[in-house]
């Protein structure tokens, strides 16, 4: 397996993920490494399952990403994506808020400031209509998604570069490079490439 992220923090985390976990394991490789970086992908060699969720509209080029990240893919391999909807007028207003949320100090306890109360409240309304205890909310999500529900909030509030596609515009692109759906879950989706690896276009 390899695993590799832009992110010093990223790949600290994943190193300290694999000590814990998985000590030991010379067959797991983590590293510092660019999904922009052709030279750096086709370095790797090919894989039966790549996995990019949620990542690759955070690069600042998405499409090239896209392009690199099925270079990797084998023959009758998958490649696992997630990459945010267009939402039209929401998606622009959100690039809005994380471009201002990441440009200084100031941006960002602005945008704290405005929509980390926004979510509270929102919850605690929906918990008081529905009679739940609002300490439920939070504790249930963790178990959940194992982290907090405020860093989750954080995390998309702050995350940016941000692009957007829809779904038949990914299928569309990854067909023409010799992938095929295989699995949609709403904007979770699935490509193989075919056993024969045919490709008919490049970068």
């Amino acid at each position: 397996m390899h695993s590799f992220d832009y992110d010093e923090d990223s790949v600290a985390c994943t190193q300290e993920l694999r000590r814990r976990y998985f000590d030991g394991d010379d067959q797991w490789i983590v590293e510092q490494g660019s999904a922009l970086d052709v030279d750096y992908l086709s370095s790797l060699g090919t894989f039966d399952i790549v996995y990019a969720w949620g990542v690759l509209h955070h690069t600042g080029d998405m499409w090239l990403a896209l392009q690199n990240a099925q270079l990797v893919v084998a023959d009758g391999g998958c490649l696992f994506t997630f990459v945010y909807r267009d939402q039209g007028w929401k998606s622009k207003a959100w690039r809005v808020v994380k471009r201002t949320y990441c440009s200084s100090a100031a941006g960002r306890v602005a945008m704290t400031g405005i929509f980390v109360p926004y979510y509270v409240l929102r919850g605690l309304l929906q918990d008081v209509v529905r009679l739940r205890n609002p300490r439920r909310r939070y504790a249930e999500y963790r178990r959940r998604r194992g982290m907090s529900q405020y860093y989750d909030w954080i995390d998309w509030i702050g995350g940016y570069p941000y692009e957007v596609a829809n779904p038949p515009e990914l299928i569309a692109f990854f067909r023409s490079r010799g992938l095929e759906l295989e699995h949609q879950k709403r904007y979770e989706l699935v490509f193989r490439r075919s056993a024969s690896g045919a490709s008919e276009t490049t970068a």
